[in-house]
């Protein structure tokens, strides 16, 4: 990660744009996360790995939820065949706690176009149940080594309160400003 890098995605919550703010001697380093009015929803810190470390919350009542879950969607190295598994406890649909098993697979690479262009990205294939789901959930993950960031989510199905599609895409990516 560089400090001045954004990335800027389309969720069915609207536009968020994510832009490394800081980076540690550790590798370590922190995204500012802004919805499409521009302000500011958190600050999200991550280690050299790409783990959720923590989260600043700048507004009160985003309902991003972006403290919970904190699942482990990228487990570094990927590799094609690579499966792991997590389980954490947080707060879920509708506003309910529930504990999340996730199984993970890097399914296989693929070029995957998004509007900023297409890329070649690891498929990594979340399956999950959660206590009080009548039925485990899927989701799908591009992340592109190139650029640094899942480009792309699909989630199909519903989590016992209503049926869902949700789809994420990278619309918009600006590496940071080099010196001349």
């Amino acid at each position: 990660m560089v400090v001045g890098e954004q990335w800027v995605l389309k969720t069915h919550r609207g536009l968020r744009s994510y832009k490394v703010i800081d980076v540690k001697s550790d590798g370590s380093f922190i995204f500012e996360v802004k919805n499409d009015e521009g302000l500011v929803l958190w600050n999200r810190h991550y280690d050299s790995n790409y783990q959720i470390l923590g989260t600043d919350y700048k507004i009160l009542g985003d309902k991003s939820k972006p403290g919970a879950p904190w699942e482990k969607a990228l487990n570094f190295p990927l590799f094609i065949g690579k499966k792991w598994q997590d389980e954490f406890t947080g707060e879920g649909a509708a506003d309910i706690t529930r504990t999340f098993t996730n199984m993970w697979k890097v399914e296989k690479i693929e070029m995957v176009e998004t509007p900023v262009g297409t890329f070649s990205a690891f498929r990594i294939h979340r399956s999950f149940r959660a206590t009080g789901m009548k039925q485990d959930r899927d989701q799908i993950y591009w992340y592109s080594p190139e650029i640094k960031i899942v480009i792309k989510m699909l989630h199909t199905g519903g989590h016992g309160v209503k049926e869902s599609f949700i789809q994420n895409d990278l619309v918009s990516y600006q590496p940071a400003a080099t010196d001349k």
